[in-house]
C-alpha cells in the first residue's frame, strides 16, 4: 500500500537554539575554536530535520531567547535606525533556512540513515526571528519610531523571502517571551492576563500592514493556555495558527468553531519516557487526528539527558539521540520516534480512505467509542466561575501543564484496533 506523500497531521518536535549540539557531538566539534562553528552547527541541525522528516514529522528549532536576541544563523543583523534601518548579512540565515524552505535539504539522508523515501518538499513551517525587540528596538515601543523600524525591517524580511521564492512554507510570527523573565512587561507566550492581548493586537496590526498582499505564507502563531477560550474571539481575524495547552480538553465546541472558520489548530504536550509502555507515544497521534486537530507539538524532543545510555532519567524529552557514541556524526531515531512514524502512516491510510468515501466523521466517531481514551472533559468549577487570572493548581484541582497529566493505562496493543481499521479501509474496492 502506498502511504500518502504528505502526512494528514503534523507531529512536531520542538527544540531551542543550537548550543546543546556541542555537548552531544564532541567528536564533530573536536579542535574547534569557534563558539559557533556555523558550518558544523548548520549541518547537524539539517540532519535533525532530515531524520524527523523521514519519520513523517517536523522539527521546529526556535532561534531566539526570551530577551529576543538570536545567533546569526537565525536571521540577519540590523544596521542604522529609524527610516534608514536595514537588514544586512543574510548568508548564514540562508544557509540554514534556504534548504528547508525550498526542500533541497531532504534530497539526502542524515548520517547512518537509509536513503530518503519521502519526496523532498519544503518544510511545513519555521519560526521567524521576529520578536518585540527585532527588527525594531523595544526601547521605542509606543513611539512612532518603533512602528517605522518594525515595518521597514519586516518589509525587507518579507521581500528577501519573496525574492528567493520561499513561499510554500508557513513563516511564523510568534512571541515566546513571558513577563516573569523580566525582559518585557507582557506575555507573548501563554498569556494569563487579558490585558496582554492588547499588545498582540497592536503587534498584529503593524505586522498585517507590513506583509499585506505578500505571497509568503505568513501565519500569526499563538501558544494559548489560560486565556484560550476568550482569545478565540478577542484575537479572531488576527491569530490564525493556534497551539493549545492542556486546557484545550475543556473547550470542544469552541475549538470546533475555530477549526471551522479556517484557523489551524495544534495542541502541545510532552513525550512518554522509556519506562512507559511503548504504545503510549501513539496516544498523542490518536488524540490529534480524532479530535480534528492539524498537529501536535512535543515541546522538547532533542534532549535525552546528559547520559542517556548508562544513567537515563526516562528521556521524556529525548525522542532523538546523538549518534556520536556509535561513530555517527548526526542524530539517530529512538524506537518511540519509529513507533510514532508507524502510527502516523496508519492514520494517513485511514484518513485518505475515509475522506475518499465521505466517511471521515463516522470513522472518527466509531473509534471514539472503541478506544478508551477520554478526549474532552468538563472544566472544573473554578474555571467556570473565576477569570483565568485567578486560576492556579489548587483551585483547579488539576495539573496545568499537559505534559504532567497522566496518560490512561491501556492494553499495550490498543493500537491494533486502529491499524486493523486502516488496513480494512484500504482493502475496500
Amino acid at each position: 500500500r502506498t502511504v500518502p506523500g504528505e502526512p494528514c497531521i503534523v507531529m512536531d518536535h520542538n527544540c531551542y537554539g543550537y548550543s546543546w549540539l556541542r555537548g552531544m557531538y564532541p567528536s564533530v566539534f573536536a579542535g574547534s575554536t569557534s563558539r559557533g562553528d556555523w558550518s558544523k552547527v548548520i549541518e547537524l541541525l539539517h540532519d535533525y530535520y532530515r531524520l524527523v522528516y523521514e519519520h513523517r514529522g517536523l522539527v521546529h528549532n526556535l532561534g531566539f531567547n526570551h530577551a529576543g536576541s538570536f545567533a546569526p544563523i537565525y536571521g540577519p543583523r540590523t544596521e542604522g535606525s529609524g527610516r534608514t534601518k536595514s537588514l544586512v548579512g543574510w548568508e548564514l540565515h540562508d544557509r540554514l533556512l534556504g534548504p528547508l524552505l525550498d526542500g533541497s535539504v531532504f534530497a539526502k539522508a542524515a548520517p547512518g540513515s537509509p536513503g530518503p523515501r519521502r519526496s523532498a518538499a519544503p518544510v511545513w513551517s519555521v519560526y521567524s526571528p521576529i520578536t518585540p525587540d527585532w527588527p525594531a528596538s523595544y526601547l521605542w515601543w509606543g513611539e512612532s519610531g518603533y512602528q517605522v523600524e518594525f515595518s521597514r525591517g519586516l518589509k525587507q524580511f518579507d521581500q528577501h523571502y519573496r525574492k528567493n521564492g520561499w513561499t510554500r512554507t508557513r513563516i511564523e510570527f510568534f512571541f515566546n517571551h513571558k513577563k516573569r523573565y523580566r525582559w518585557f512587561e507582557w506575555d507573548g507566550d501563554e498569556p494569563k492576563y487579558a490585558k496582554d492581548d492588547a499588545y498582540h493586537m497592536q503587534m498584529g496590526r503593524m505586522w498585517r500592514a507590513a506583509i499585506q498582499g505578500s505571497p509568503v505564507k505568513w501565519v500569526y502563531r499563538m501558544d494559548a493556555s489560560w486565556q484560550m477560550k476568550n482569545e478565540f474571539e478577542r484575537l479572531r481575524g488576527l491569530v490564525d495558527f493556534w497551539v493549545l495547552g492542556g486546557f484545550s480538553r475543556w473547550y470542544r465546541e469552541e475549538i470546533r468553531a475555530v477549526i471551522e472558520r479556517g484557523d489551524t489548530v495544534w495542541w502541545y504536550g510532552g513525550t512518554p519516557g522509556v519506562d512507559a509502555p511503548s504504545s503510549d507515544v501513539l496516544q498523542s497521534v490518536y488524540k490529534t487526528w480524532v479530535r480534528g486537530f492539524s498537529g501536535y507539538c512535543a515541546w522538547l524532543t532533542t534532549n535525552p539527558g546528559t547520559d542517556p545510555w548508562f544513567n537515563c532519567d526516562g528521556a521524556a524529552t529525548g525522542m532523538i539521540y546523538p549518534g556520536d557514541r556509535f561513530g555517527i556524526a548526526g542524530p539517530i531515531a529512538s524506537i518511540r520516534l519509529k513507533l510514532e512514524r508507524n502510527g502516523v502512516q496508519d492514520i494517513d491510510l485511514l484518513n485518505r480512505s475515509a475522506e475518499e468515501r465521505g466517511t471521515l466523521d463516522a470513522v472518527r466517531q466509531e473509534l471514539r467509542r472503541e478506544i478508551p481514551i477520554q478526549l474532552w472533559e468538563e472544566p472544573p468549577l473554578a474555571a467556570r466561575v473565576l477569570p483565568p487570572e485567578d486560576w492556579d493548581n489548587r483551585n483547579l484541582a488539576t495539573d496545568i501543564e499537559p505534559g504532567t497529566i497522566p496518560l490512561p493505562r491501556l492494553d499495550p496493543l490498543w493500537w491494533r484496533t486502529i491499524r486493523a481499521r486502516a488496513l480494512a479501509e484500504e482493502s475496500r474496492p
